[in-house]
């Protein structure tokens, strides 16, 4: 954005669901992929959600390819091929107001199997950045690029999965509030104009999936480290600086026990949120600094009929906090920045009612365990709760969707409208208006985005 640049660490705090505030767009976006697939019980493996298949295609008990949609499926080069146009304009009217985003693209999504053992995926979307859109620097008019989202083969052999590539790993069950989904990052550089499944990064990494049974057994390597680009949210323009560290690692346990989903997961990587780190010495700001830490993670989707339980909970390992900069702080932090235990818990619950209208809420507490008078930010614990309706209308073609969600401490808040209307089977029209209030004790903003998706 081009409007006040808050702290980043304080902003996270302050909007810990701002993830969920835009996960409509996300639905509205990648509506092409499935969360999980799972072969009949006379399979040979269970696929669980390594493998995220086109809405064009799903697997018979036999592991054969079938159509899902025939006979409208596309198909390319032996594949199952999709094309989505989309167009945002955003504009914000808060002062000062302006565009906060103007962009078209057009994404590519192809996938098919090779064989028995080999399946190709390819998400990719050339972006053109239009007058007055945020990405373009100030003597620019017109820019452009091309985002890989995914880009990998999976080749499996009996009950293990092996898969190589440009990758997005979704870890946990509490979509409002998730604290144990640390494996992708996410960039929130444009926070409201961006949507969830857009503001991922992509890794090259490897993932092996081993199945026991119901057990799934995962083990992640991920060289390609990466981390939120964060201009928009950037306090200063102090370099920013990496700790020495080669390869992520993540380790999970899933299994289903009755109508549960539970998960166990360790990950060790670098923080997705940059601190910044002073010269203990001269008491002067170097660095927005980037330390690894240690995650162990817990989580359980509980399927109730109509109401689904999420549960996640995280203890994260001696992670950097910012420090105000005072000489008292310098004086005790001579890395130039905090380190301290976390304690996070989230309980999040969905509310299916006639097929039409989805009731959500959730809570999130996280507990600085580590914490003094002289860390940024002054606040030892922090709650926070997420409330959203949803409603389908109009033979489902119109959807209204209201949300909102609240830090107490920091008396922080994200209230979310979005209203879209499906004129075609390939054609959405898209409305999403946000007020920011408070964010990091400084930030305010109003905005709307306008969408046009159209599917081909």
């Amino acid at each position: 954005m081009k409007t006040i640049r808050p702290n980043r660490r304080a902003l996270l705090a302050g909007c810990a669901f701002a993830g969920v505030a835009l996960a409509p767009l996300a639905v509205a976006q990648d509506d092409a992929e499935l969360n999980d697939l799972e072969l009949g019980d006379d399979a040979e493996l269970y696929l669980g959600e390594s493998l995220s298949l086109g809405e064009e295609f799903t697997l018979d008990p036999d592991g054969d390819q079938v159509s899902s949609a025939a006979p409208q499926s596309k198909q390319l080069l032996g594949g199952n091929r999709k094309f989505i146009y989309q167009h945002d304009l955003a504009y914000i009217f808060t002062d000062p107001e302006e565009v906060g985003s103007n962009r078209s693209s057009l994404r590519f999504q192809w996938n098919r199997f090779i064989g028995n053992h080999l399946y190709l995926n390819v998400d990719v979307k050339p972006i053109v950045y239009l007058p007055g859109d945020d990405a373009l620097e100030v003597d620019q008019d017109v820019d452009g690029e091309l985002k890989t989202k995914e880009l990998y083969a999976s080749f499996t052999q009996g009950t293990t999965s092996v898969i190589l590539g440009r990758k997005i790993v979704v870890w946990g069950e509490a979509e409002a509030s998730p604290v144990t989904d640390i494996i992708s990052p996410q960039n929130i550089q444009d926070l409201v104009f961006t949507s969830l499944d857009e503001s991922r990064l992509s890794q090259t990494m490897l993932v092996v999936d081993q199945y026991v049974g119901k057990h799934q057994w995962s083990l992640i390597v991920n060289p390609d480290i990466k981390f939120d680009e964060q201009p928009a949210v950037a306090t200063n323009d102090l370099p920013a600086e990496e700790d020495d560290k080669d390869v992520e690692l993540g380790l999970r346990w899933k299994a289903a026990i009755g109508r549960a989903d539970l998960s166990l997961m360790y990950a060790d990587v670098l923080d997705n949120g940059a601190v910044t780190r002073y010269n203990a010495r001269t008491g002067e700001e170097e660095t927005n600094y980037y330390a690894a830490y240690s995650m162990f993670g817990a989580a359980a989707n509980i399927n109730l009929g109509n109401t689904s339980l999420k549960i996640e909970a995280a203890f994260n390992n001696k992670r950097a906090q910012g420090i105000d900069g005072t000489a008292a702080s310098l004086a005790e932090y001579d890395l130039g920045y905090a380190e301290s235990d976390e304690v996070l818990f989230a309980v999040n619950s969905t509310y299916q009612e006639n097929g039409l209208r989805e009731w959500n809420y959730g809570v999130l507490h996280t507990e600085y365990l580590d914490y003094t008078e002289h860390f940024e930010l002054k606040e030892r614990r922090l709650d926070e709760f997420y409330f959203g309706v949803s409603n389908r209308f109009y033979h489902e073609l119109v959807e209204v969707y209201l949300e909102y969600q609240y830090e107490i401490a920091l008396e922080s808040s994200i209230a979310h409208v979005m209203a879209s209307y499906r004129a075609t089977d390939n054609l959405t029209l898209q409305v999403d208006v946000f007020n920011l209030d408070n964010i990091s004790g400084q930030f305010d903003q109003g905005s709307t985005i306008a969408r046009i998706i159209y599917n081909f």
